[in-house]
């Protein structure tokens, strides 16, 4: 019924107290949206640190789970910056508990959404199963091009 009479007020070019507060209460809602995808997020980096591995995993893929959907940033981009850097630890959580595949695609889904700090992806220690595996160099060259071709270099030197 309020979606009625909003719908009729906005049709009808008046702008009044019905949308107002329409507004203020999706405002509000995504706020709290967001403060709770954020304490989620903070316990699953809490239970990460004290080696509650497959905790910290739930809690993280819960804050996925919470993406708001068509997001768009200041910067244009799709996914909010918390996407970015919880697919990063949902990787570093299997790497850690030893499934490789799981852990590179969700490092995958990662650089995809934009993660770009490779100089950590390739030191971090919560990510040493993955960097053991041969599929882990072309998945991280293909984003960050290598200062040093070892292509040319093998080439040069033959």
């Amino acid at each position: 019924d309020t979606e009625a009479m909003w719908r009729a007020e906005r049709g009808g070019g008046n702008y009044g107290a019905g949308t107002k507060e329409m507004q203020e209460r999706n405002y509000i809602t995504k706020k709290e949206a967001e403060r709770k995808r954020r304490e989620v997020f903070n316990d699953g980096m809490q239970k990460f640190g004290s080696g509650k591995i497959e905790e910290a995993l739930i809690d993280f893929e819960e804050v996925i789970g919470m993406e708001p959907k068509n997001y768009v940033g200041d910067n244009f981009a799709r996914v909010t910056d918390i996407y970015k850097v919880t697919q990063y630890n949902v990787a570093c959580c299997y790497s850690s508990l030893g499934q490789v595949e799981p852990g590179l695609d969700a490092l995958k889904a990662s650089l995809l959404a934009g993660f770009e700090d490779f100089k950590k992806v390739r030191s971090d220690p919560n990510l040493a199963k993955l960097r053991e595996d041969p599929g882990f160099t072309p998945l991280i060259n293909k984003f960050d091009e290598p200062v040093i071709n070892t292509e040319a270099v093998a080439a040069l030197k033959s």
